[in-house]
């Protein structure tokens, strides 16, 4: 007892440092570059919406969202339980016109995110606005990815600063339980896909070939990706390290063992979202993972 009570203790001091309690951190510069990568990340999202969104879900489109709100209204007589079932500003109207306009309602609240305007209400039309059309996209939304945006947008609306033109948000100041949910958010991204590779089932994981065939399955290879394929079988198995490395090890060291382990967290995440985006195209991914692991940082670390 005598043991694990200052052991208990001392992890707990940790855990809260991670969070931003009782320490002496400030988080206005992290928080500013987080948010602006949110925001550009966004006008991605809402580049391809505009792009996509008539022919997919459009009136003459390939699965029209009409369709999908007369299959609910169909299966829940109440109107509030299927509004609920499928969340989408469309159910006001799913004409041509109301896609277009909430398509560029929702990049200019990405541009706004950008600009550092108005930052909480930006962020809110943003996750409003996406969360209508991943509802309505059904079977053409990838899931994990879409569910990323959606969870970053909603708590990055109260990590974000009060205010039209806040610039760095100096007066209103992260609070640690808010700093807490974002970093557990980028734990989660990092952790969950290191264990996911363990638990999978997939034996290359865990014998350290699975980067000996990666780069004959990446979606759309880019040229480095045919050169990192050509080369010897022991550059793959630092490649399998380097990714269980950022993925389980660093975020581990993040939450238990101060700046230094966040530090590492970080150089480790970096390195391997790096290589991922200069080997394979999963679109905004990499750069939303890179911009989420600006959030280990803090001012002081930064200067």
């Amino acid at each position: 007892m005598n043991f694990f009570t200052p052991l208990v203790q001392n992890i707990w001091r940790r855990v809260r440092d991670f969070g931003g309690f009782d320490n002496d951190a400030t988080y206005l510069w992290p928080r500013w570059i987080v948010l602006r990568a949110v925001g550009v990340v966004y006008i991605f999202i809402f580049w391809g919406i505009i792009s996509e969104a008539q022919a997919l879900i459009g009136p003459d489109g390939i699965v029209p969202v009409s369709t999908l709100f007369d299959h609910l209204r169909s299966i829940f007589p109440s109107a509030t339980e299927a509004f609920f079932r499928a969340p989408s500003l469309l159910w006001i109207d799913s004409g041509a016109g109301t896609i277009t306009t909430l398509s560029w309602l929702g990049m200019a609240a990405a541009v706004a995110t950008v600009l550092n305007f108005w930052p909480r209400m930006a962020l809110f039309v943003c996750w409003v606005i996406f969360l209508s059309f991943v509802t309505s996209f059904g079977v053409f939304s990838p899931t994990v990815i879409d569910m990323l945006m959606l969870e970053t947008a909603i708590l990055c609306i109260p990590f974000a600063p009060k205010g039209y033109r806040p610039g760095l948000g100096v007066e209103s100041p992260p609070l640690p339980i808010v700093l807490f949910m974002v970093r557990w958010l980028l734990f989660r991204v990092m952790f969950e896909s290191g264990l996911s590779k363990l638990i999978s089932g997939d034996p290359r994981w865990r014998d350290f070939t699975a980067m000996n065939v990666m780069y004959e399955t990446a979606p759309f290879p880019t040229i480095m990706s045919f050169f990192d394929h050509q080369m010897p079988h022991v550059y793959h198995v630092f490649e399998v390290g380097l990714t269980f490395v950022a993925e389980l090890v660093g975020p581990i060291l993040a939450v238990f063992c101060g700046r230094r382990g966040r530090w590492f967290a970080f150089v480790a995440w970096i390195m391997l979202q790096g290589g991922i985006e200069l080997t394979a195209n999963f679109g905004w991914l990499n750069f939303a993972a890179i911009g989420l692991g600006l959030l280990l940082f803090d001012d002081q670390m930064l200067a």
